[in-house]
């Protein structure tokens, strides 16, 4: 008897890690400078938007999502972190509208940004309310009673290309480019790129299968 209970708790207290190992995701060490270098400082902002919309009515807590850089990060015209690197968040709370107008909330965070010079931890949060029927639903229900439970709130949603400011959790570090090599390349027009397709669910893969 004691052994099964041992081997119970053993089997409980396996079970966080492996859920956490389901979030993991492992990057390619990143190319280490030979020449020099410089770095952007923790709490550096950085200007984001997201990719798709989040919606309570979809999305619940632990989902994770992507985002894009919308204004790249640069230094001395050298471009550290391009416009259209791609970032995680993760949706920390989803409440769906209800009953007696009772209006739906989403809270998300920010976790990361791919860059050239590997993954950078990024911090910020984002909170959206739908709009509250409860003053319809209350006021009816002076006249109507039962049927004002079916009157719902709207549901929170922070709608695709919102902008969202990030900042810097770690030091972004990266080697300096040579001047003339930074002029040559901001002398040069580099054709337009459109959006990188991505699933449209959050897969881990897509960041290791596109790293050199």
């Amino acid at each position: 008897m004691k052994l099964t209970c041992w081997t119970i708790l053993a089997l409980a207290a396996s079970i966080p890690s492996v859920a956490a190992a389901q979030y993991s995701v492992h990057w390619a060490a990143p190319v280490a400078a030979t020449g020099p270098s410089a770095y952007f400082p923790i709490g550096m902002p950085l200007q984001l938007k997201t990719r798709n919309e989040l919606n309570t009515k979809d999305v619940h807590s632990g989902d994770r999502f992507y985002l894009e850089v919308a204004e790249a990060l640069i230094y001395r015209g050298q471009v550290v972190v391009p416009v259209g690197s791609i970032a995680v968040g993760e949706v920390m709370r989803s409440e769906r509208s209800g009953n007696f107008g009772k209006r739906g909330e989403l809270e998300v965070r920010l976790d990361y940004v791919e860059t050239p010079s590997g993954p950078v931890r990024i911090s910020g949060r984002s909170a959206r309310q739908g709009l509250d029927q409860g003053v319809l639903a209350i006021g009816g229900a002076l006249f109507v009673s039962w049927p004002m439970m079916f009157i719902h709130g709207t549901s929170g949603r922070l709608p695709a290309d919102s902008p969202i400011t990030a900042y810097l959790a770690d030091d972004l570090h990266f080697g300096v480019q040579p001047g003339s090599v930074q002029d040559a390349r901001a002398g040069t027009e580099a054709p337009p790129q459109g959006p990188r397709a991505l699933p449209a669910r959050f897969d881990p893969s897509v960041f290791s299968a596109n790293r050199p």
